[in-house]
């Protein structure tokens, strides 16, 4: 009986061409954005230019950095039973 086959990159994300999804959503929206425009060449630039930065911000930091920094921010709806981003000091 032949053993299973277990994925080498279990929790990796799925991969379009060079990019990682995440990734890919920047040059997707940017492209979207410029053939809503009708400056689809800009938009495609716009797009890449950020594909680069948040590739670039994601090799710096660990995984959830984004994430945590939206949330700090208040850029992501607060989670329940989580005080807001925002607040520093508490009282009880």
């Amino acid at each position: 009986m032949e053993a299973p086959r277990i994925p080498r990159y279990l929790d990796s994300m799925p991969q379009i061409l060079f990019w990682e999804l995440d990734d890919m959503t920047f040059l997707v929206t940017g492209l979207f954005l410029g053939m809503l425009t009708g400056q689809v060449l800009a938009g495609m630039l716009l797009g890449a230019l950020a594909t680069r930065s948040y590739a670039r911000a994601k090799e710096k930091h660990l995984p959830g950095y984004l994430t945590h920094w939206l949330y700090f921010r208040g850029g992501l709806s607060p989670v329940r039973g989580l005080p807001p981003g925002w607040a520093r000091e508490f009282q009880e």
